[in-house]
């Protein structure tokens, strides 16, 4: 995969092409599939509450209790999807596809980079998304309508979103903080997984934004954890 890139390509498009890369081949793996209901009885119940939201026959299922996110945003792409007249799940495997490749292409190694200072190259990039991909795929959560994927994607964002506001200053320090929250209030609120690390994140957020901005004399040198 990465002998397809050429060495002229800065990293940053590397990350780029990688992650459109990855959408794309996971949007091929999935519309293979044709369905995200067919292998969980869970999933078929929420897409039946997905499919009747705005009629007047809503059905509450009871997948409901996971949060905003069994329904959100799949009955506007569902909706979309109808209006184009094309398969009913194929912009909710856009948004998997978009979350999986976000997430593993460019979330995690960028937490790690911010950790450790250690930035990972192109092929342990490609690594990353082959690897969840491998350890994932028989739970079910990349291919069923299920809120494993947003909500853990959500996590990783709010965390990347805080190590990201720790090296900023002035505005860039309050939009940070902004993001930091909104996506720590999105996994927090999604069945309650990620509600305690998400309260420590929003803490993070604000003891930062109580401390001030650093000077570039005080700032770490590119990671988080040092070594001596």
């Amino acid at each position: 995969m990465a002998l397809l890139i050429t060495r002229k390509v800065t990293p940053k498009m590397q990350q780029w092409i990688l992650f459109f890369l990855i959408t794309i081949l996971y949007m091929v793996w999935l519309c293979s599939k044709g369905s995200m209901i067919a292998g969980s009885g869970d999933a078929a119940d929420c897409w039946h509450s997905i499919t009747t939201w705005y009629s007047a026959d809503r059905y509450g299922s009871y997948t409901l209790y996971k949060g905003f996110a069994a329904v959100y945003p799949y009955v506007w792409l569902y909706r979309m999807a109808a209006a184009v007249h094309i398969n009913e799940f194929f912009f909710c495997m856009l948004y998997h596809a978009v979350l999986f490749a976000y997430m593993t292409v460019i979330g995690l190694p960028y937490i790690s980079s911010r950790l450790t200072g250690w930035t990972p190259v192109l092929w342990q990039r490609a690594i990353v998304p082959v690897f969840f991909f491998v350890i994932w795929q028989p739970t079910g959560e990349l291919s069923e309508l299920m809120v494993d994927l947003p909500s853990c994607t959500f996590f990783v964002m709010a965390v990347s979103w805080a190590l990201y506001l720790i090296e900023t200053t002035g505005k860039r320090r309050l939009v940070s903080a902004l993001f930091c929250g909104l996506s720590a209030s999105l996994c927090a609120n999604i069945s309650g997984q990620y509600v305690l690390s998400a309260f420590c994140l929003i803490i993070l957020a604000i003891v930062q934004i109580w401390k001030g901005g650093r000077s570039e004399e005080e700032k770490p040198q590119n990671r988080i954890f040092q070594t001596a």
